[in-house]
């Protein structure tokens, strides 16, 4: 017999409310941990920070080990019997805990390490000048 989360009994209505929110907490986490990640990363690769070595090859490789990882402990979870959330709470558990540790592992870049704007486009600040007649920006292009 199929069973809804919110099905009345004894403890059954909070226990299925209570993964609710947990799962609803576990995706806003989630998205806030991939948005930074996302963020500093295209700084990273546009040359607005400093990325460790590696990190645009890691970026891809790290994501084929956490779709298996999470479609096993998705298939685990729900051949126990378990609700619908807790299926989605063991399918995104690979995902969170990759994402906050890269978002811990990125975050951790100092002030320092934040390489000037001009950097992302050498010949272009190395060029540019303002003509303060016209008020316009003004390109040399070098080659």
């Amino acid at each position: 017999m199929w069973t809804s989360m919110f099905d009345v009994g004894p403890g059954r209505l909070m226990v299925g409310t209570l993964d609710s929110m947990r799962l609803g907490w576990a995706i806003t986490r989630l998205a806030e941990d991939a948005r930074t990640v996302i963020a500093i990363r295209i700084m990273g690769l546009s040359g607005l920070l400093t990325l460790p070595q590696g990190e645009s090859t890691e970026m891809v490789r790290e994501k084929m080990p956490a779709v298996v990882e999470s479609a096993t402990a998705a298939a685990l979870t729900a051949w126990t019997g378990a609700d619908v959330p807790r299926i989605w709470l063991a399918t995104l558990e690979p995902f969170q805990a990759g994402a906050q540790s890269n978002r811990e592992r990125l975050a951790g870049q100092t002030r320092s390490e934040i390489a000037p704007a001009t950097t992302a486009f050498p010949d272009m600040a190395a060029g540019s000048m303002i003509d303060h007649q016209t008020d316009q920006k003004t390109v040399t292009v070098r080659t």
